[in-house]
C-alpha cells in the first residue's frame, strides 16, 4: 500500500481527506497530529460516517455500529488519545431465540445447546472443524484475494453438513447480526472473521454514544461541509484537483494528494471519469438495514437483551435488541427501548413501506418473546440505511483487490476504508493507517 508524501503537502496545497467516516477521520487527526497540512471535507455535517449515534426517544442509541470490540488494538489507540477509552463499558451478549415456537436463553458462551441439543451441537463443530487451519491462520482485520475461502459462500460450506436447524440457529444469526445480510450468499471468508472475532473479542459499548470517537477525532483538524462531485487528473493521469459543492457554491481545489474516505457507491459517482475504476467501485454492494425503535413504559429484564428472530416462526425482522441494557448509562430515564432491526433483501424491498406498517410488523414479530409489547410502547421512530455495510459475497476480496492496485496506479490518489480490509471500525482504522502511517 502507498503512503501518502507528507513532505510536498503545504498549507496552500493541503492533503484533502474526502468523506468523515471514522477511516476519513483517522486519516485527517494522524496528519493534522503530525502537523501535516490537510483539510477534512464531508457533506452531511456530522462525522462517523455509518458509526451513528441518535439522540432520539430521550435517550442515545446506535444505528450504525453496535460494539467496540476489546481486539480493536488500533482503535483502542484512538480512543486513548482523545480521552474516551475510560467511558467503554462491556457488553456481554446474551438473551433469546425461537424454534419452531420453542424459546430458550443463549449466552455467548453457551449458544443453541438448549434447542438443538448435543448431537446438534456436536455436527455444528465439526463443520467448524472442518475450517479449524483456515480459523486458526486468518486475520481478522486484513481481507485477501488469495483466500481460498473468499469463492465460497456460508451456505455452500454449512448447509450441507449441519442439520438444518443448527444453520438456522447458530450460523444464520452470527452473520445477520454482523452484515445485517442473510447468510446464504456471504463470503465464508468474511463468516470465519466473524467467528474469530466472537472467539477471541469481547464487545464493549461507548457510554457517550459510539460516533463520540470520531466526532472527536474530527473535531481536532479543519474541515470543509461540502459534497465532493468529482475529482479532475491531470494530463499526466495524476490528481490535480476536486470540485465540492458548498453553500456558497461550486468549489475547486487544487490538490496534489486526496486520500478518498467516500464508501463505494459514492466513491463510483466521483470517479466518472475513470470507468474501470468506477466499474470497480459499484461491483462493491452494500446491505440496507431497517431499525424500528420503540420506547417503551417499563425496563425489560436487562439480563436478556438480545432476540433472534427466526425465519421458521415466518418473522420478517431478523433480530432485537434493548438498547438501555446494551448501555444503561446511556438512558437516563431508565427505560428500554427495544430496537428491532429488518435485513437484506428483505429491508432493501421494505425501504419504501410507511413507518406505521414497519411499526405494526416489529411489534407483531416480537410478540413471542413478550407477548404484551404493544401496550407498552410510548413512542416509536424508524431508521433507514440504504447503506448500512459492505456485502461481503463470494468473490468480494478479489474485486477489491483489483481495485487498490487500479487506484495505486493513479498518482497522489489514496483508498481508505472497511471495504478494503474488513466491515469492521478496526478495519476502516488500520485501512486508514495503511496510507499516512502507524499511530505513534
Amino acid at each position: 500500500m502507498k503512503r501518502v508524501q507528507t513532505s510536498a503537502a503545504s498549507p496552500s496545497r493541503p492533503i484533502l481527506v474526502l468523506g468523515g467516516g471514522i477511516a476519513g477521520c483517522t486519516a485527517a487527526w494522524k496528519l493534522h497530529r503530525e502537523g501535516v497540512p490537510v483539510l477534512l471535507i464531508e457533506a452531511s455535517g456530522r462525522f462517523g460516517g455509518r458509526i451513528q449515534s441518535e439522540q432520539q426517544l430521550g435517550a442515545t442509541f446506535e444505528s450504525g455500529m453496535q460494539f467496540y470490540y476489546t481486539a480493536y488494538t488500533q482503535t483502542r489507540r484512538l480512543l486513548r488519545a482523545t480521552g474516551l477509552e475510560s467511558k467503554l463499558r462491556p457488553a456481554a451478549v446474551q438473551g433469546w431465540m425461537t424454534w419452531k415456537g420453542r424459546k430458550t436463553q443463549f449466552s455467548k458462551t453457551k449458544p443453541w445447546l438448549g434447542i438443538v441439543g448435543v448431537l446438534g451441537n456436536l455436527k455444528l463443530w465439526m463443520a467448524m472443524a472442518r475450517q479449524a487451519l483456515s480459523l486458526l491462520f486468518v486475520d481478522i482485520f486484513r481481507s485477501s484475494a488469495s483466500d481460498a475461502n473468499d469463492g465460497i459462500s456460508v451456505g455452500e460450506a454449512f448447509q450441507k453438513r449441519v442439520p438444518h436447524a443448527v444453520y438456522e440457529l447458530a450460523v444464520r444469526p452470527m452473520v445477520t447480526s454482523y452484515s445485517f445480510n442473510e447468510s446464504e450468499q456471504h463470503s465464508l471468508a468474511m463468516m470465519l472473521r466473524i467467528l474469530k472475532l466472537g472467539i477471541v473479542a469481547k464487545p464493549q459499548a461507548l457510554i457517550c454514544g459510539n460516533d463520540a470517537l470520531p466526532r472527536a477525532l474530527a473535531g481536532e483538524v479543519p474541515t470543509l461541509r461540502g459534497q465532493v462531485r468529482s475529482i479532475e487528473m491531470g494530463e499526466e493521469g495524476g490528481v490535480r484537483a476536486v470540485i465540492v459543492e458548498t453553500a456558497e457554491g461550486i468549489r475547486r481545489l487544487e490538490a496534489d494528494q486526496v486520500i478518498c474516505a467516500l464508501p463505494p457507491p459514492s466513491a463510483a459517482a466521483v470517479f466518472s471519469s475513470i470507468p474501470r475504476l468506477r466499474e470497480l467501485f459499484e461491483a462493491i454492494p452494500y446491505t440496507a438495514t431497517i431499525m424500528v425503535n420503540l420506547k417503551l413504559d417499563r425496563a425489560l429484564d436487562p439480563v436478556n437483551w438480545v432476540y433472534a428472530l427466526s425465519r421458521e416462526d415466518g418473522h420478517q425482522a431478523a433480530f432485537a435488541i434493548d438498547c438501555r441494557a446494551r448501555c444503561p448509562e446511556a438512558f437516563p430515564d431508565g427505560k428500554s427501548v427495544l430496537q428491532v432491526s429488518f435485513i437484506n433483501p428483505l429491508a432493501a424491498r421494505f425501504l419504501d413501506k410507511p413507518d406505521d406498517e414497519l411499526k405494526r410488523i416489529a411489534i407483531e414479530d416480537m410478540k413471542i418473546y413478550l407477548p404484551q409489547l404493544g401496550e407498552w410502547v410510548t413512542d416509536t421512530t424508524v431508521i433507514r440505511r440504504p447503506l448500512a455495510v459492505p456485502a461481503f459475497a463470494a468473490g468480494t476480496f478479489k474485486t477489491v483487490h483489483e481495485l487498490k492496485n487500479r487506484a495505486a496506479g493513479i498518482q497522489g490518489l489514496y483508498l481508505v476504508g472497511d471495504y478494503l480490509r474488513v466491515p469492521f471500525v478496526e478495519g476502516a482504522v488500520r485501512s486508514a493507517l495503511d496510507v499516512v502511517g502507524p499511530l505513534p
